[in-house]
């Protein structure tokens, strides 16, 4: 495995009496004088130069975001939720509010229980209202002159956190009782005494003045607070096949968001953005894809939401800088997130730029197609696939309009008959619809196919009548079982001389077998499909039908110029028809 390394600024504060602190805030007014982290991380403080004048006291005062929730004695607090940092021993300022200049009161911690119940050495002066705006805030000491060049680690801070320091300056030539004076503390909030500059997005030197003989000068220390040199490894970024891809299926020319591949996202070591993806058009024996299939290309996440759209010239299609787009799509870590492509299609028929027959479908081809980057490390690494595997979408077929067929009942009872002219009894086996699929165009139907198990019955002649508007209609010759059992219905009634059946776009015909059986007891029919494609598609009626073909249907895309026939190099055969058995083994039998 690959490694990037990358590096982060860590925090520590401290200078000559410097107290840290940090608040609630998450955004800064101009002039505010205050430092807003932009990014996570370890920060550190590192010392620059120290007036040896002004003798400064270091103070680190760190905010605590843990409220007070109950005062049960003036020796016992119960913090809202466990600090582990905290120890015995450790002084804690309490404050009114975010400001560690509203002091009210200095505390020595004595004992903790559980990390969130303290026992303070001595009782404190005032009692406290649970829930109240007082904030606490950890206060250590470390001498009057901090090691120059040696950093000050000051943990770790979410982006958004506040950084505000402070310093007390001893002046050697004045006294107190207790042999010094101490001036401050003196908060760099306050502009009078300090002066802050950006030195980088995540660091700041902060510039100050003692305070005992303010001058403006801002000329008594100076330390940066930036966030600290880390190696780490980076993320990994790996895409395969979802489970959840559309099955391989006719497409109807003109329909938008058409769903062509779902990929699973998932990320490691840390959040991952996607910044770049090349999806592959499937081209060669896999398909026949032309970028005129395509009016537009998008990539949207799981919730609906848009990532990138665009239109395309070539079969293969980049989306770049994804990352800085405001739907970028991220993964957080450990998790996995689905990355849908769909597909506004182009029109088919003539004049129109889609073709009928032509294969649509997407592949990352390898792991070189796509770049990411990781929250923290800005880096990535790609993997694709299972085992390296290509991820692939499914295989789809533009078709101008497409036949949608549903079963109506395949159970008739014995008495249920019609009288023919001939005086024979035919007898009701089948009934079935067909539509033609309302987002598409016109369709045309050349053959059924169905297979009847007598039983003990005997059967001889079957007709296919079209029952749509309560009359009968025969639609097709008279037919017998080849020597396969099997029957072939051809709609090439002698009304019919273009030997196909029409349906309009939005229509839906009602189709009834009929057929001589003597005895319904045992006898079953299946209407058939097609398991896989012909060999040759589109074609014209008669090469499908030589391909042994179940059923054969047309998209009328050569109606050039309103011409049709079984002549056009527009049939399909029954593959992936909606509500076709895929093969002979889905019968539905009668009783």
């Amino acid at each position: 495995m690959k490694k990037v390394l990358f590096f982060i600024l860590a925090a520590t504060i401290l200078f000559g009496s410097c107290g840290f602190v940090f608040s609630d805030s998450v955004s800064a007014t101009e002039g505010d004088n205050r430092v807003i982290l932009t990014e996570p991380g370890e920060y550190v403080l590192r010392p620059q130069w120290f007036n040896s004048a002004a003798r400064s006291w270091i103070s680190l005062e760190t905010s605590l975001t843990a409220k007070l929730s109950r005062q049960y004695s003036p020796n016992l607090l119960w913090l809202e939720k466990e600090v582990p940092s905290l120890s015995p021993g450790d002084r804690l300022l309490i404050v009114d509010g975010s400001d560690p200049k509203n002091q009210i009161e200095v505390f020595e911690i004595n004992r903790i229980f559980g990390s969130q119940l303290l026992e303070t050495k001595k009782a404190l002066k005032n009692n406290y209202e649970p829930g109240s705006d007082i904030k606490f805030f950890l206060k250590k000491y470390y001498g009057y002159y901090p090691d120059m060049g040696a950093d000050v680690d000051l943990g770790y801070f979410e982006a958004g956190e506040e950084l505000v320091f402070s310093h007390l300056s001893r002046w050697s030539s004045r006294f107190n009782k207790t042999g010094h004076k101490v001036f401050g503390p003196n908060y760099s909030t306050d502009s009078r005494y300090y002066k802050i500059t950006q030195l980088s997005p995540t660091s700041w030197q902060f510039d100050f003045d003692e305070g005992t003989k303010f001058d403006g000068g801002y000329n008594d220390g100076s330390f940066i607070v930036e966030r600290k040199f880390v190696v780490i490894e980076s993320g990994t970024m790996e895409i395969k096949k979802s489970y959840d891809t559309p099955e391989p299926s006719l497409v109807i020319g003109g329909v938008h968001d058409v769903t062509l591949a779902i990929f699973d996202v998932s990320a490691l070591n840390e959040e991952m953005i996607l910044d770049r993806i090349k999806l592959t058009g499937i081209t060669g024996d896999e398909s026949v894809f032309s970028p005129n299939d395509i009016d537009m290309l998008y990539l949207y996440d799981e919730d609906g939401n848009m990532i990138a759209s665009r239109a395309i010239n070539k079969i293969s299609a980049t989306f770049w800088n994804l990352g800085d787009r405001p739907n970028k799509f991220s993964v957080p870590d450990g998790e996995v997130r689905k990355l849908y492509v769909k597909a506004d299609l182009s029109r088919v028929g003539s004049l129109q730029p889609g073709v009928s027959g032509h294969k649509i479908g997407y592949k990352i081809a390898r792991a070189e197609d796509f770049s990411s980057r990781g929250r923290i490390s800005g880096a990535g690494i790609e993997v694709i696939g299972f085992g390296g595997e290509a991820p692939v979408g499914s295989i789809f077929t533009m078709v101008k309009g497409m036949p949608v067929v549903l079963e109506r009942y395949a159970f008739v009872p014995a008495a249920d008959s019609v009288d023919a002219s001939d005086l024979m009894l035919y007898r009701k086996l089948y009934r079935f619809d067909v539509s033609a699929d309302p987002r598409g165009g016109n369709i045309g139907l050349y053959k059924v196919m169905f297979r009847p198990d007598t039983g003990a019955a005997s059967a001889t002649d079957f007709y296919l009548y079209d029952i749509t508007f309560g009359d009968r209609r025969k639609v097709s010759q008279r037919e017998r079982m080849d020597d396969d059992g099997l029957v072939s219905l051809y709609f090439n009634y002698e009304d019919w001389q273009m030997g196909e059946e029409r349906i309009m776009v939005g229509e839906t015909r009602t189709y009834e077998l009929l057929g001589s059986v003597s005895s319904m007891k045992g006898f079953s029919v299946a209407m058939l499909g097609d398991g896989e494609e012909a060999l040759v598609y589109p074609g014209n009626a008669e090469m499908i039908d030589s391909s042994g073909a179940r059923f054969i249907w047309s998209d009328m895309s050569q109606n050039i110029p309103d011409v049709h026939s079984t002549s056009t190099f527009d049939w399909y055969n029954g593959y992936q028809v909606p509500g076709l058995p895929a093969t002979s083994t889905s019968a539905v039998f009668t009783d």
